[in-house]
């Protein structure tokens, strides 16, 4: 059976000189939102208990710190686990991230502007949760804090840009997260990878599960499936080249990745891209 998708709208929400809306939403145990979509950009993260997360993709289970930024037009809904949880959310016009969009180039691709119905996200460490809780405290207050909206998600987008995952990332992690969008790191593997690093294969799992809420193999086809897709868009290169490229030999493998990442077929993603 089919359900029904609301459809939210900001300036329903509104009021005043409001520029953009700070919510808290507390799910009782087992409580469910409806699936939504809406007209409005929105990043929300995880305040204390878990929830499931479900998206066009599928689901994914959230726990306290966990972030995620989900485009205009989503769909995508929240369901509690055994215990409450409290959920903070940021919902603001297309207008405003087009607008960062045109004076951060480099964010091109990330955020609120990765083309994935997966929604991206990574985990807030303790000093980033309890400054975005402070932030959230503030904004909600005042109708004329647009530019402490901007100066906060400047810090989040710098702090987990290439390189720097986050303020309690070990050096040695930093550098591996920079040599894993080299083809020759990731067409390697996880072996690849963790070489880089310096440290045990175990060693190197467990950091990145709990700083960054990925795995090594998560981190490895990320950087091939952003890699596939840079070729796809700015080359003529066959699809199965590139696949090679990325190190990967399964071609079912390689579609699967790919449609996990774009919600779509990497054909379809390059003739959209050439349109």
């Amino acid at each position: 059976m089919k359900h029904e998708v609301a459809r939210y709208r900001l300036a329903d929400f509104l009021s005043g000189n409001q520029q953009f809306l700070v919510g808290w939403t507390r799910f009782a145990p087992g409580e469910q939102s409806r699936q939504h979509d809406h007209d409005f950009a929105e990043f929300f993260w995880v305040l204390s208990g878990g929830c499931r997360h479900q998206h066009a993709l599928g689901e994914e289970w959230l726990e306290p710190g966990d972030l995620r930024w989900v485009c205009p037009e989503h769909q995508h809904a929240f369901a509690a686990g055994e215990e409450r949880a409290d959920i903070v959310n940021i919902a603001m016009p297309s207008s405003i991230i087009d607008g960062w969009a045109r004076l951060y180039p480099a964010l091109e691709g990330k955020y609120f502007w990765n083309p994935s119905p997966r929604p991206e996200g990574f985990r807030l460490d303790e000093e980033e949760r309890k400054r975005m809780a402070d932030v959230a405290e503030y904004l909600s207050r005042r109708d004329d804090s647009l530019m402490v909206l901007h100066q906060q998600l400047l810090r989040l987008f710098i702090a987990r840009g290439p390189g720097a995952p986050g303020p309690s990332c070990p050096e040695w992690l930093q550098r591996g997260m920079r040599e894993v969008a080299r083809r020759e790191v990731f067409a390697g593997g996880v072996p690849a990878f963790v070489k880089r690093c310096g440290r045990s294969a175990e060693h190197v799992s467990r950091t990145c599960r709990r700083l960054l809420g990925k795995t090594p193999v998560d981190l490895v086809n990320d950087a091939r499936m952003q890699y596939a897709a840079r070729q796809l868009q700015m080359s003529d290169t066959d699809i199965l080249s590139i696949m090679m490229d990325c190190g990967l030999a399964n071609p079912s493998h390689f579609y699967d990745l790919f449609r996990r990442q774009f919600g779509m077929t990497p054909r379809k993603y390059r003739l959209q891209r050439w349109q």
